[in-house]
């Protein structure tokens, strides 16, 4: 019954979710984890 492919969303999901993943993983380190005093 379901005819629809949904590949449109799709492309825009996994685009997002690269755009996503790309952003967490080029932060650095300092930026993910700032230093805390102790």
């Amino acid at each position: 019954y379901d005819k629809h492919t949904y590949l449109n969303e799709q492309k825009e999901a996994y685009e997002r979710w690269c755009a996503k993943l790309t952003k967490i993983v080029s932060r650095s380190p300092s930026q993910e984890y700032p230093a805390t005093k102790n």
